[in-house]
């Protein structure tokens, strides 16, 4: 979580930099200030309303199985290369609203608990799948006569799904790890029974 603020307080300082001295909308530099502000509470606003809703979707719909939540061995090779066997440990998990941490794996032996584990990252990857696009909702929303929409939405706009895209891409990358212990653990079930 360190590691998302330091990336947001960076970000953010940049843009308000870059506003203030270039003053593309020619008004006074609080304003970008402010402008900044309340963009990262309406991304903050929009993000929540997607994980709400989503949430509230009945389970049978998030199947570990599906397609969308099984990862190809192109978006292996993916992840890969982009690294993210180094940076997956810094990515924030944010478990802790559903009452149920992803970030390590408690009770590798016990299917219930993976099985669960399972259906909670197929509801996450969903999530930060659905809210990536409607990252760049905030958009809709300018002061009169400005283009903070694009010197300020934009940048927060950017950088908000980047920062959710990254979470949907160590869940998958981990889910496929897991319905591995799963299945072992079925196999050695069915050997000792």
């Amino acid at each position: 979580m360190i590691t998302y603020l330091i990336i947001i307080l960076i970000c953010s300082t940049v843009v308000a930099i870059v506003n203030i001295i270039t003053n593309p909308s020619q008004i006074g530099f609080y304003w970008y200030i402010i402008a900044l502000i309340a963009y990262i509470i309406l991304a903050v606003i929009i993000d929540g309303i997607v994980a709400f809703i989503i949430r509230k979707l009945p389970e049978r719909w998030f199947d570990e199985n599906k397609k969308i939540f099984t990862l190809s061995k192109k978006e292996k090779k993916l992840f890969e290369c982009l690294g993210i066997k180094k940076w997956k440990g810094h990515v924030p998990d944010l478990g802790s609203f559903t009452g149920f941490s992803k970030g390590k794996i408690e009770q590798p032996k016990s299917n219930e608990y993976l099985k669960r584990f399972m259906l909670e990252a197929s509801y996450g990857i969903m999530i930060h799948y659905v809210s990536f696009p409607t990252s760049y909702l905030l958009l809709l929303i300018n002061y009169p006569n400005t283009s903070l929409f694009l010197t300020v939405g934009l940048p927060v706009a950017f950088v908000n799904s980047i920062l959710i895209l990254l979470p949907a891409m160590t869940l998958k990358y981990n889910l496929a790890k897991i319905k591995i212990l799963y299945k072992r653990n079925e196999r050695n079930k069915e050997i000792n029974n």
